[in-house]
């Protein structure tokens, strides 16, 4: 996340010259076809390599999100052998101890 922070202020001015382009009324229209078409590529290459570090980022974070998941799924594994030892030898006491002692 940190990469798409740190190119928020190029990521929305990508946008504002993509939505530019693509709008008919747009100031761009009475421009030379050729610098038009450079413009456009520009936005398109900028709008490219934003999707690149987003795509990117939201891989991270499912990776993240499943290394989270294999952690509690393995921290509760844990607590909940112990309890069952725990249970296992209260009911091992209570089966060795004899009916007059209790």
């Amino acid at each position: 996340m940190k990469t798409v922070t740190m190119n928020k202020e190029k990521i929305e001015q990508a946008l504002v010259l993509a939505k530019s382009l693509s709008d008919e009324k747009s100031v761009y229209t009475d421009v030379e076809p050729s610098i038009r078409l450079a413009y456009t590529t520009d936005a398109l290459r900028s709008c490219v390599q934003i999707i690149d570090q987003l795509m990117d980022e939201n891989e991270s974070v499912w990776e993240l999100i499943e290394e989270i998941k294999k952690s509690e799924i393995k921290n509760h594994k844990e607590s909940i052998e112990k309890e069952l030892n725990r249970k296992m030898m209260e009911l091992e006491q209570l089966v060795l101890t004899k009916p007059e002692e209790c």
